[in-house]
């Protein structure tokens, strides 16, 4: 009976092929056939409701297919279920007010085995990326996670114009980074940190990991993991004042803490809305060494920014202005002063980081070469990556590459060397085959 479905929806007749395939699922006939055809009946339905912006009726579809006992290998029907969800998304998205519907749809999609869906699964992830008032997007990235990403979304997209733009994975790691460090779900948090931790080992050219791995470390009160993290990234990022925030947030030093936060503020930003939590953050530790008059002049800044951005006084600013102190002491930024502990700042960091990378280095055995096996995986850049199962990652540079296909089994002979851009000990390759 299952044909005369399928003839139906070749028709067009979806209703009439939705109608039949419940009856006879009702009679008890649930086979696979019937199952997979009704499948793909339901997801046209989705489809053609989307289009015509019946959203409603859609989810309604929707709602019978999360209930439809599909088996996970039907890979077919999943494939075509989230084609219909894309359109969906892309329609609802296009009006106001889609919040609840969408809500609705995350809810019944999860527990669906969609993400094996590849590409059509992979355009799903990125229209949801883009949704960036979706106050539930965070935990949909979540539910995505980074391992059903094909290998081409770990590299940036390049434009006509030669540009390139944030890889998926870069993309879809700090989302999910961001939604843990909003949520401090501690559980969830050391479940994801080796995960970032082992993207950032296979892509150091990726510039944000370091910084949210820092900001993950320090939830789950392991500063000197965070600090460790932290440290390389400054070389990269030195003229960034959000870098040297966080540097004074890792640092239980307090003198120390104080210069690095005004290094931070030396380096400033064109928008001064965006260092409003550096100013109310460092005025508290300007207050704790004495450092009342900068102390003072830090929240009159940032009173100002609320006020001319009509947001609400904070809780630390209005501490600070309760105080005795406050009314008495003149506000006082004094500019010689911050370049001088900027340029401390800088000394100290770098020179800490110079300091583990000799101390790693001093510590570097004499390795021999190891035999490795694996697919090869060939970076845009040319490089390229062999994943051993007892080795883990061997790097593969660009020379021994160029005589080798993107997903070719390789065997060779790495050895261990010091990486500068990862600050570690890495495999590289010596020859492949």
């Amino acid at each position: 009976m299952y044909k005369q479905v399928a003839q139906l929806q070749r028709q067009g007749q979806l209703d009439e092929a939705c109608a039949l395939a419940q009856t006879i699922l009702q009679d008890g006939n649930a086979d696979a056939n019937v199952l997979r055809i009704y499948g793909m009946v339901l997801a046209d339905i989705i489809k053609r409701e989307s289009e015509k912006y019946y959203f409603d009726s859609a989810l309604n579809a929707l709602q019978l297919f999360s209930l439809t006992p599909l088996p996970e290998d039907e890979v077919g029907v999943y494939n075509h279920l989230t084609e219909s969800l894309s359109i969906f998304i892309t329609r609802l998205t296009e009006r106001t007010g889609y919040e609840q519907r969408l809500n609705r749809c995350f809810d019944l999609i999860t527990p669906l085995p969609i993400r094996t869906a590849g590409f059509s699964y992979i355009l799903l992830v990125k229209k949801v990326l883009k949704l960036k008032a979706w106050t539930r997007q965070g935990e949909f990235a979540y539910w995505c996670g980074l391992n059903h990403l094909r290998a081409e979304d770990y590299e940036p997209f390049v434009t006509t114009s030669g540009n390139k733009i944030m890889s998926l994975a870069e993309q879809l790691s700090i989302r999910i980074a961001k939604y843990l460090v909003e949520t401090k779900q501690v559980d969830k948090i050391a479940e994801f940190i080796p995960q970032l931790s082992e993207l950032y080992q296979a892509h150091p050219e990726y510039t944000y990991p370091p910084y949210f791995l820092t900001q993950l470390y320090l939830l789950i009160d392991d500063r000197e993991q965070a600090k460790a993290t932290l440290l390389p990234f400054v070389r990269k990022k030195s003229r960034d004042f959000w870098v040297w925030q966080r540097m004074a947030e890792v640092e239980n030093n307090l003198t120390d803490k104080v210069t690095y936060y005004a290094k931070a503020i030396h380096c400033g930003s064109r928008k001064e809305e965006m260092l409003l939590s550096l100013y109310e953050d460092a005025a508290n530790v300007m207050v704790q060494m004495g450092l009342l008059p900068f102390a003072k002049w830090l929240a009159d800044r940032a009173c100002e920014i609320r006020y001319r951005n009509r947001w609400r006084e904070s809780d630390v600013l209005r501490t600070l202005m309760s105080e005795s102190w406050y009314a008495t002491v003149t506000a006082t930024k004094d500019d010689q002063w911050l370049q001088e502990k900027a340029n401390q700042a800088e000394i100290i960091a770098l020179g800490r980081v110079q300091h583990a990378v000799s101390k790693q280095k001093s510590r570097m055995p004499q390795t021999k070469k190891q035999a490795f096996s694996g697919k090869l995986k060939i970076a845009h850049a040319g490089y390229g990556f062999v994943h051993d199962n007892q080795l883990g990652d061997i790097y593969v540079p660009q020379e021994l590459v160029t005589a080798h296909r993107h997903g070719e089994i390789v065997s060779g002979l790495a050895k261990e060397k010091f990486d500068k851009k990862k600050q570690r000990m890495s495999l590289v390759a010596q020859t492949i085959h």
